[in-house]
């Protein structure tokens, strides 16, 4: 890889757009003091990046900026760009050239491009870094700079040795880890405080939502073992149906059979007793018998219509009940009746009437029929036709709903009042037929054996026993049917028709759990209450927020150990570069040292304080470097500018006047090096001396006119000799 080429426009003196163009080897820029040549240094180290207003010897920014003179106005913008060969891919990009820019328009606007691309200035810097080049390394030296490594203090001297070594890509690397790992820090903490926020709501929340799922598991155990007891008790109780009915089929042949013999024994007493006294006792007690047989029937019949009308109401209340759920569903619909403002009236009287069906008051259901007929009417007579649709709509759906709560509220009115009306008599009872029945008896027992009234009194016994029995088995039947029927409703309710049915045809396979255990069951299931469904939804929130959240601080504190591990690895290979590195300076210095000097003894140290550097020239005892003379520590300094560039081994180096305290014998020797090592690095060396200028391939003359803009010529090494006549020894070569 090399630079190519340089186009600058508008940077400091050269305000117009120039070009540059570079071969491999060594070129050399030269000019007068004050035209500008400098500038070309600054402003190759200006687009590498270079951010120190004081290395490119302004005070602002903009101070980059051709800032105009008599015959010629100021530059808007600078822009500088550097074209480097990439067929070695050195650079990480896709191509044969890569372009490196950057401009800067007065406004303070800037911008770096790579192949006419924007990039950020770090990801430039590192780009920069891995190829070997960079503004703050030794690509671009100036007179001066390096001789810092002989003025700073051993702790001083580590720093720049630090970069002098050839780490500024892993520096990068490593401050860029240290940016990440901070800001991965402080991220970390703004979802811990997040995360902590969120917690105790999380926990109650979660409390309620364990006590949810504690209740579903209740209910479905709940559910399969009331559905057990139902199945169970629904069989139970068919059973004793069954066995009542049996029961009572039995006490009814009894009362048959005992009416039969008392039948038998009161025709035999009635042949005996024929007397006119006994005839009207036996007219009394057949009219008594046929009072009492009437009297009971009747309260059999009124007993059995109450309960028939008792079981009525209650199927008419949850038909009504039905149909004021429907007539809720409907009354917000009829809100917009408002729409039209000529049936306000109308529907206002229509929603009382719905109100008052509501609340239990009787309605007449031609009184319903004749309001719905008024506002039909009064809809007809409206011109709005979408409105009139939209009412038509929801009057149909209100009517019938309405219509049948006003019928099914009358009906329960009217059994009501049916069941209010209708008295149950006193039970009739026996005694007074008992006691004619006596009578007869002891008038017949004159006339007739002593036994056969005491048969007669026996067999009425009888017949009276099983009636009672007979009374007391309808009864248990009715309960028996009533308690059946109950919870043949109850299942009804709580697990609908179909299970009804399975039941009913099909026997009980589990154990029938206690009455006690279904209590606790329905105790606890209470206890636990209910949970709305907004609850829910915010647990669901809540969890998977803090969930990601807690997903998301993991994958934090991965990065972060995954940043750690990374400048642990950095550190390290930097150590290492570093040994490498220095070590190969130590062995240059000396070697140059001795080349430079011809002779005499240098070495670098590395110690706990630093880097200490011992400097001895031919013919002169050890002392401290502070008092070598200029000369020497110009010497000192190049050998060890060489001495670093052999361990970076750039692509490309810029010499600012480095060689300008030399006097001919040592530029020779630094021209013959720079010389040698241009067959691998790339030198651009700005410069007044002659040894230098000779050993140049290409030579570059910068010059200044009066309107303050530099401008640039080139040279070749045949048109100089023809052009320019040997020169004294101590005289600088301007082109």
């Amino acid at each position: 890889m090399q630079l190519k080429s340089i186009e600058i426009q508008g940077f400091k003196s050269f305000a117009l757009k120039t070009r540059l163009d570079f071969d491999a080897g060594m070129t050399a820029v030269v000019g007068p003091n004050g035209s500008g040549k400098s500038n070309l240094a600054e402003a190759i180290r200006w687009v590498l990046g270079e951010q120190s207003n004081k290395q490119l010897r302004g005070k602002a920014s903009t101070d980059v900026i051709f800032a105009g003179s008599e015959n010629k106005v100021q530059s808007p913008r600078a822009i500088v760009r550097l074209i480097f060969e990439n067929e070695s891919g050195r650079f990480p990009v896709d191509a044969a050239e890569v372009a490196v820019a950057r401009s800067l328009s007065r406004s303070g606007e800037s911008e770096y491009t790579v192949n006419g691309d924007p990039v950020r200035l770090i990801d430039l810097q590192h780009m920069l870094a891995e190829a070997g080049i960079g503004a703050k390394t030794y690509t671009v030296i100036s007179q001066g700079m390096v001789d810092r490594y002989l003025s700073a203090t051993p702790a001083a001297r580590r720093e720049l040795f630090d970069e002098a070594t050839g780490i500024r890509a892993m520096q990068i690397k490593l401050h860029e880890a240290e940016k990440k790992i901070r800001a991965t820090q402080h991220h970390a903490q703004e979802i811990e405080t997040v995360i902590h926020e969120l917690e105790p709501r999380l926990a109650v929340l979660g409390r309620q939502i364990q006590r949810h799922n504690e209740r579903q598991d209740l209910e479905k155990v709940f559910y399969d073992k009331q559905s057990t007891w139902f199945e169970h008790t629904w069989h139970e109780f068919s059973h004793d149906l069954e066995i009542a009915q049996i029961h009572g089929r039995e006490l009814d042949e009894q009362i048959a059979q005992a009416r039969a013999l008392r039948q038998a024994y009161e025709q035999r007493l009635l042949s005996a007793s024929a007397s006119p006294h006994n005839s009207v006792l036996q007219e009394k007690i057949h009219q008594a018998r046929a009072h009492y047989e009437a009297a009971t029937q009747e309260y059999i019949r009124i007993t059995q219509e109450r309960e028939r009308l008792d079981a009525s109401v209650k199927d008419v209340q949850q038909k009504r009940k039905a149909a004021e759920q429907a007539l809720e569903e409907k009354r917000g619909q009829s809100l917009y009746f408002d729409w039209l403002k000529t049936t306000r009236q109308l529907l206002r009287r229509a929603q009382d009437l719905l109100q008052q069906v509501m609340n239990g008051a009787s309605s007449d259901r031609t009184n319903i029929e004749a309001l719905v007929d008024e506002i039909n009417t009064t809809l007809d007579r409206t011109d709005d036709s979408m409105s009139v649709s939209m009412a038509r709509s929801v009057l149909t759906q209100l009517e019938k709903p309405l219509q049948e709560a006003a019928r099914l509220q009358a009906i329960e009115q009217e059994r009501k009042a049916q069941l209010k009306a209708l008295i149950v008599p006193v039970k009739p009872s026996a005694s007074e037929v008992e006691l004619l029945e006596r009578q007869l008896a002891v008038q017949a027992a004159v006339d007739t054996s002593a036994t056969l009234p005491e048969e007669l009194e026996a067999a009425r016994e009888k017949e009276l026993m099983a009636e009672r029995e007979a009374g007391a088995a309808r009864v248990a039947i009715q309960q028996a049917n009533q308690a059946l029927h109950g919870l043949e409703q109850e299942i009804l309710r709580e697990r609908g028709t179909k299970f009804l049915q399975v039941v009913q045809h099909q026997p009980p396979t589990n154990p029938k759990p206690s009455d006690q255990e279904i209590r606790q069951l329905s105790g606890r299931i209470s206890q636990l209450g209910t949970i709305d469904e907004l609850t829910l939804k915010e647990y669901d929130e809540v969890k998977q927020r803090y969930d990601h959240l807690t997903h998301q601080l993991q994958d934090i504190r991965d990065t972060e150990r995954n940043i750690q591990e990374l400048q642990a690895r950095l550190r390290q290979e930097m150590n290492q570069l570093f040994t490498q590195q220095f070590a190969v300076i130590q062995r240059s210095f000396s070697t140059y040292f001795l080349t430079l000097f011809g002779g005499g003894k240098a070495s670098l140290t590395l110690s706990e304080e630093g880097i200490e550097i011992e400097a001895i020239p031919p013919h002169k005892r050890a002392r401290h470097i502070s008092l070598l003379s200029g000369g020497e520590r110009a010497l000192t300094s190049l050998a060890l500018l060489l001495a670093i560039l052999e361990a970076q081994r750039p692509p490309f180096v810029v010499l600012d006047e480095v060689d300008a305290a030399l006097d001919e014998a040592n530029s020779k020797n630094l021209s013959e090096t720079l010389r040698d090592k241009s067959k691998h690095t790339q030198f651009i060396v700005i410069t007044h001396n002659r040894q230098t200028m000779s050993v140049a391939d290409v030579l570059y003359g910068v010059t200044m006119l009066q309107d303050g803009i530099s401008k640039i010529y080139s040279v070749s090494m045949k048109e100089i000799e023809e052009l320019v006549e040997p020169a004294p020894q101590n005289q600088r070569m301007n082109v």
